[in-house]
């Protein structure tokens, strides 16, 4: 039986676009480029947990 490895990167405050690997002019991640290349990114993904709550307002 073959046993795959899920392995979940959940980050805060920052874009998905925030990546070498998506592109972006300045920042640089490259252990994420290198994980990205082996991987499945979900470009279309989504949670249900609200963004702004006042306990985390600036």
């Amino acid at each position: 039986m073959l046993m795959e490895n899920i392995l979940f990167i959940l980050t805060d405050q920052w874009r998905a676009d925030c990546t070498g690997y998506r592109n972006h002019p300045i920042v640089k991640t490259p252990n994420l480029d290198k994980l990205a290349k082996k991987s499945v990114d979900f470009e279309n993904s989504f949670t249900v947990i609200y963004a702004h709550r006042p306990e985390v307002a600036y």
